[in-house]
């Protein structure tokens, strides 16, 4: 079942991580297990999780790759690798809102800063993004545009 999807560890991701190290390109690698849908034709819990990325980042040390989710399900085992390895990031998305059932999502405040990135699984033109991410909090609160 594995040959035909995404296997992070197969011969052509290593093509893959060696192409983007080698042009200084980021990976984003939905590779956390969560959240799962009777919809894939797939388990994730059989194609990922947070060890196997390990051997990613451990492998590729100039390679930056960038876990959606906080890597839901195993939020303490990326926040562990989170401190580890200074090629690796995570991104917000989903986690902040209540969307995913999980009652041990950590706190952001708890986690290391640098390697956070906001994330929406929102595909927003340009203009949008900026708007949401700063200038409608710049109109509300009629701040000097800068």
């Amino acid at each position: 079942m594995h040959e035909r999807f995404f296997d992070m560890l197969s011969r052509a991701m290593h093509d893959i991580y060696r192409l983007c190290q080698e042009a200084d390109k980021p990976l984003i690698m939905h590779v956390g297990r969560e959240p799962k849908s009777p919809a894939y034709p797939c388990d994730p819990y059989a194609l990922c999780n947070a060890a196997r990325l390990e051997q990613v980042i451990k492998n590729y040390p100039d390679l930056r790759v960038c876990v959606p989710h906080l890597g839901a399900d195993e939020f303490e085992a990326y926040r562990h690798l989170l401190e580890k390895y200074d090629n690796l990031w995570l991104d917000t998305t989903m986690t902040q809102g209540n969307y995913l059932p999980f009652d041990n999502i950590p706190r952001l405040e708890e986690m290391r800063a640098d390697r956070l990135i906001f994330g929406s699984d929102f595909d927003l033109p340009r203009d949008r993004l900026s708007k949401l991410l700063g200038q409608n909090a710049i109109d509300f609160y009629n701040m000097a545009h800068g």
